[in-house]
């Protein structure tokens, strides 16, 4: 058993020295070795380029159960030594027969924009722990220079990461995973100079024989979910109920690998507000304009305008929306925290509304959801927006329904409290540089959350003028000034916030 490990940790390394040696220019192999030469878009803002990384279940080597896929599109491409090539399995240039999920997830891509060319570049070593990814490592190397040669090309869009096995040999490894994944994420973000590149986490396989064996992989894959789910920017792909090799539970079957790159996809999309512009597009249908810059949906009780995906609602106020392909709204309140609102497929016209649970992204329910029927007619006791949501509300401690420009006023006063949070978090963050709980990402959304709040404030509180002036409400002008206070000094938190962040990044550039 020792000598197999030994032989697949040298084919590992030796593939990786295989892989910087094409990075760096040594290889100058023909072109019709690496398949057909590509025609790269005019813009490069069309071009969208994605780095595969990981160990075996990114390469997909391990993964052929069935047929490659070999129909090629001149719009997937794949860099080889040679250069940009048409792509089709296998993706990874480490096997002359794998499937992985890189070409399936671009495929989606493609079937959602057909006017992009999206391009794949295969780095991904098997046996491969995360260190040998880590700072500043030979393969970390090649990763910025692969990276900073799609810029030349392209526009660079996003990292799919599947690693993971590697790692479940020793409780010491297991459990510090999660903090070299974030590590690992941020330092490519901060050499890169891009806080906001969608880095994807895929989870390893979960045969329940396997995890009742080594109760590691539970740990590793449970990290996973939380870094994909929780870290700046970073999306989680789920791989429950992904077929994988009969006699090797630890790979996906090829079918599986299909799967995968499906919902790569899915996550890439939502992370991009994909699915959340498209909700926009469904709700103008449906919705009813008012005339005053507003639109209002009357079965779902959703007020909208310029300011998507931040939205009103009759009961619950101010939200920010959320949406995926399933059509499940996900809504972040300030005062609710995360919950969701989803259609059942074995219903129609039925809604479920119930808390996300943000622990476990695989059962994203908390406590028993709340059904809704959608054919009940406004004003009808039991509709939608008229009883339901303020049943479920009932349910939640501490919920105010704003009611009076006074609730406003509360608002106001709570969006304030927030931003001060964030900006004593941002100086926190700048206090602890130097220690292992700084990450460069988690000053950029401080800093983002400070602007949020900025501009979430300034909605509410002209809300509540316009509301006090039509109600002729006492004390109007009172209020109005001590909004305009809030407000004046929440934009210094903003211009104080973005200078603290440039000056550490100025800083963090020099090291």
């Amino acid at each position: 058993m020792k000598m197999g490990f030994e032989k697949q940790r040298v084919g590992a390394w030796r593939r990786a020295w295989i892989s910087f040696w094409i990075a760096t220019g040594v290889a100058g192999i023909s072109p019709v070795l690496w398949g057909e030469a590509a025609t790269l878009p005019e813009d490069p803002g069309k071009f969208h380029i994605f780095l595969l990384m990981g160990q075996s279940n990114m390469e997909g080597g391990q993964s052929v159960d069935g047929e490659m896929d070999t129909e090629s599109d001149p719009r997937i491409l794949k860099l080889n030594a040679s250069g940009w090539a048409v792509a089709k399995d296998p993706i990874t240039n480490n096997y002359s027969e794998a499937v992985g999920p890189g070409f399936q997830f671009a495929k989606e891509l493609i079937a959602e924009d057909p006017d992009i060319t999206v391009g794949l570049i295969p780095l991904a070593v098997g046996g491969t722990p995360i260190a040998f990814w880590s700072k500043p490592g030979m393969q970390y190397q090649t990763v910025l220079y692969y990276a900073n040669r799609a810029r030349q090309d392209g526009t660079l869009k996003g990292i799919l990461w599947h690693q993971g096995e590697a790692d479940t040999g020793s409780s010491v490894l297991a459990d510090s995973y999660d903090r070299k994944l974030m590590r690992l994420i941020d330092n490519l973000r901060l050499d890169l100079q891009d806080a906001y590149l969608p880095f994807l986490v895929g989870g390893i396989t979960t045969d329940a024989e396997l995890i009742k064996k080594n109760q590691l992989r539970k740990r590793v894959w449970d990290r996973q979910k939380w870094v994909g789910s929780t870290f700046f920017r970073a999306a989680y792909v789920s791989s429950v109920d992904i077929p994988y090799i009969e006699d090797d539970p630890i790979h996906f079957s090829s079918e599986g690998q299909r799967q995968m790159g499906q919902r790569y996809a899915r996550e890439y999309l939502r992370l991009e507000g994909h699915w959340t512009a498209k909700g926009k597009q469904w709700l103008d249908a449906e919705a009813i304009d008012n005339g005053d810059g507003w639109k209002y949906h009357p079965e779902l009780g959703i007020y909208h305008d310029a300011h998507w995906p931040i939205l009103k609602h009759a009961q619950l106020g101010w939200l920010q929306v959320d949406i995926d392909p399933d059509h499940v709204i996900r809504l972040d309140s300030p005062f609710i925290g995360k919950f969701r609102i989803t259609q059942n497929d074995g219903f129609e016209n039925a809604i479920y509304i119930f808390t996300e649970n943000t622990e476990d992204p695989d059962n994203p329910t908390y406590g028993i959801p709340y059904y809704v029927s959608l054919l009940r007619e406004p004003g009808d006791a039991l509709a939608f927006y008229d009883h339901s949501i303020n049943a479920y509300l009932d349910r939640l401690p501490g919920m105010t329904v704003v009611q009076d420009a006074w609730d406003l006023n509360s608002l106001v006063e709570a969006e304030f409290y927030q931003t001060q949070v964030a900006a004593q978090e941002l100086r926190n963050q700048i206090a602890a540089v130097d220690s292992d709980s700084f990450y460069w990402s988690n000053m950029r959304r401080l800093v983002d959350e400070v602007v949020y709040h900025r501009n979430y404030t300034n909605t509410i509180g002209w809300e509540g003028y316009h509301f006090a002036r039509q109600n002729a409400i006492p004390f109007r002008q009172f209020w109005m000034d001590k909004f305009f206070e809030r407000l004046f000094f929440i934009d210094d938190y903003v211009v104080q916030a973005q200078h603290e962040f440039q000056a550490a990044t100025d800083v963090l550039l020099t090291r």
